[in-house]
């Protein structure tokens, strides 16, 4: 039996999605803050802290995206879904008989 997300699940996971989202923009805005306070000499003082905020960023950056892939494939699966349940009303009710591979 496929796994079935409620309407609550996808809610909640759009909301997280918009959560790191949000976050990912405000570290890069932070970072380009920096280095445009910085100036060349404050950058090269600053290369621990950039590495840092570097990693930070792409790791918001990968979860992002883990995320966004995991809702569209959600979404997918669900319009996948809709297609085989109405193909399978229709074969019913045009008197065909499905058979369940188990």
């Amino acid at each position: 039996m496929p796994h079935i997300v409620c309407g609550c699940q996808k809610l909640v996971a759009c909301v997280e999605n918009g959560y790191f989202k949000r976050l990912y923009i405000l570290d890069v805005q932070l970072r380009e803050s920096r280095l445009r306070k910085a100036g060349i000499a404050g950058r090269a003082r600053m290369a621990s802290e950039l590495r840092d905020m570097d990693e930070d960023v792409s790791s918001l950056s990968r979860t992002l995206a883990v995320r966004t892939l995991q809702l569209e494939m959600e979404y997918i699966f669900s319009c996948l879904e809709d297609e085989a349940l109405d193909i399978a009303q229709d074969l019913k009710g045009a008197g065909y008989l499905l058979l369940r591979c188990v």
